[in-house]
């Protein structure tokens, strides 16, 4: 199913309530019918290989000082500098794990 249908349905259950069709426990039970029919993400067909390692914390550490010294420099400089790519670097500089 899709995003497109679920709006549909939810666009019908709303219309519904606004003219009290419906009660409100026949529409939660819609919205949990909905949520779990509906309202989710495909399972990614294929994903491409990892080329660059995570990161150590020596590595991470080295890059929140070069940000500290020089905080003018971009992510994708920091990033050519320690041979990382900027996504990385950013996750580095927002202590993401």
């Amino acid at each position: 199913m899709s995003i497109p249908t679920a709006r549909e349905r939810f666009a019908v259950l709303a219309k519904e309530l606004r003219s009290k069709a419906v009660g409100p426990m026949y529409a939660a039970l819609m919205i949990d019918k909905i949520v779990d029919e509906e309202m989710f993400r495909a399972v990614p067909v294929s994903r491409a290989p990892r080329k660059l390692s995570p990161l150590t914390d020596d590595q991470k550490r080295l890059i929140r000082k070069q940000h500290e010294l020089r905080p003018d420099m971009s992510q994708l400089e920091i990033a050519n500098m320690f041979g990382t790519n900027p996504g990385r670097v950013s996750e580095a500089l927002n202590g993401i794990v």
